[in-house]
């Protein structure tokens, strides 16, 4: 216990940093591979572009461009564009474009369009949704805007505003 928690005071006191550690989300679980993390308290005004995966903790105002997984669980005002994308607990004010898998979790916030191949959300979204195979919408999702994919699936409890297009 204790040198688990040398090791997020350590993480904290380092904003913003690369290197190599396991990744607790949905996108790689098992891969050590290289991140880049903008911590909480980190304030970053302008574009990024990423080649390794991204995890956001504090804000970001500015569009991303990423060739590989963003993790948001901070704030980002601007579009993203990623290869996949979980969203834990973020705000995001922007469009998102996701080439493969998107999961937005139970806490978040969308204010902006969002296309993906396939996306899941818990969350909240203002905006339409795009999939090019299907969409989730679980129980405690709450969506403001169209449904457009070849699957969707609304759980019991969810609510959408909009229209759903298959």
């Amino acid at each position: 216990m204790a040198g688990s928690l040398k090791r997020v005071l350590k993480e904290l006191l380092e904003p913003v940093r690369i290197y190599k550690r396991k990744i607790r989300s949905n996108i790689s679980q098992t891969e050590d591979l290289a991140e880049t993390v903008i911590g909480r308290g980190t304030n970053i005004r302008g574009n990024i572009f990423s080649e390794s995966i991204l995890l956001i903790e504090g804000e970001v105002r500015g569009n991303i461009d990423c060739n590989n997984a963003v993790i948001v669980r901070g704030k980002v005002v601007g579009d993203i564009k990623c290869e996949s994308a979980e969203i834990d607990k973020g705000y995001i004010e922007g469009n998102l474009n996701v080439a493969d898998k998107l999961t937005i979790k139970q806490g978040s916030r969308i204010v902006g369009q969002v296309t993906g191949g396939c996306i899941e959300v818990s969350g909240r979204v203002k905006g339409d949704i795009k999939a090019r195979r299907s969409i989730i919408l679980h129980n405690n999702a709450y969506v403001f805007g169209d449904a457009v994919a070849s699957i969707v699936s609304i759980g019991t409890g969810a609510y959408l505003e909009g229209t759903v297009i298959i």
